[in-house]
């Protein structure tokens, strides 16, 4: 799987993509709540709208998919992701600052939903039916950047590890527009399977 052409910058892509969200999303909430003194009702609010673009993401990726391709889509998805972050960042306390991080949000799970389900569909149309759960395995090894986020944002403080997490975010989208999948302009068909 490490060789393979396709499976290997989707690995890696979706290894730095883990990496960086779970730091973001193990400390924005705590920043949110901390530093821009939200209420538990306004953040179970934006919960609520980040969830809403997982949704529209989900609902919107297979015509994105059929109409732009699989590349474009995810590379635009990646490309998006630290955009989103970017209220996080920018705004002050009050209810304007909570409805620019709502609609960040709403579009950070759009995204992010889109490109994951994009890459999980190519790396399961290419790889052997018999190697589904390893590859499974060998692309979730690494997901503790919760740990890393903890750590960081006692050391270095909530806002400072939000902009690094944020920057990290920019990882994913260099190594799959550096790859040969950025010309993908359909999901490859699926091999078959061994006896």
């Amino acid at each position: 799987m490490v060789r393979h052409p396709t499976i290997r910058p989707l690995l890696l892509t979706g290894t730095a993509f883990t990496a960086g969200f779970a730091v973001l999303t193990t400390v924005w909430s705590v920043y949110l709540l901390r530093e821009l003194h939200y209420s538990a009702t306004a953040l179970g609010t934006l919960l609520s709208v980040a969830a809403l673009g997982g949704v529209a993401g989900a609902l919107a990726v297979r015509p994105l998919v059929n109409r732009y391709g699989p590349a474009r889509v995810m590379l635009t998805a990646l490309a998006v992701l630290p955009i989103t972050e970017l209220p996080l960042l920018l705004v002050e306390p009050g209810r304007p600052g909570q409805m620019a991080v709502a609609a960040g949000l709403f579009v950070q799970l759009a995204a992010s939903t889109a490109q994951g389900s994009t890459q999980r569909s190519i790396r399961q149309a290419v790889c052997d039916p018999g190697m589904q759960g390893r590859m499974l395995a060998t692309g979730q090894w690494i997901t503790y950047g919760a740990l890393l986020a903890g750590a960081s944002g006692t050391w270095l403080g909530l806002w400072n590890t939000l902009a690094l997490g944020t920057l990290a975010l920019t990882t994913p989208f260099l190594v799959l527009f550096s790859s040969s999948l950025r010309t993908l302009h359909q999901t490859p068909a699926a091999p078959p399977a061994t006896t």
